[in-house]
């Protein structure tokens, strides 16, 4: 019996983290940001950046576009970001 309740509870924490947006930082932090700038290509970038680190990202497939960039600009200026290239 006790294996029956303890497999039900690792089929719903698995299903909770299956909804979960997950996100990996490889990075430097610094102080929170209040705005970051977007961009898609590198060519667009009008002035110097450092690049502090790497976001990566998974989204359940049925996620807006705009949740998405949304979601991950607030995770960048989170670590302290200023700008931001999507793609890459």
């Amino acid at each position: 019996m006790k294996f029956t309740q303890y497999s039900y509870l690792i089929i719903f924490f698995l299903m909770l983290s299956g909804c979960a947006n997950k996100f990996k930082y490889f990075g430097n932090d610094y102080p929170e940001t209040s705005g970051a700038k977007i961009f898609f290509r590198e060519a667009d970038i009008d002035k110097d950046f450092e690049v502090i680190g790497k976001l990566y990202c998974d989204f359940k497939i049925n996620t807006k576009d705009s949740k998405i960039q949304k979601t991950i600009m607030k995770k960048v200026m989170e670590h302290g970001g200023d700008a931001a290239i999507f793609g890459q």
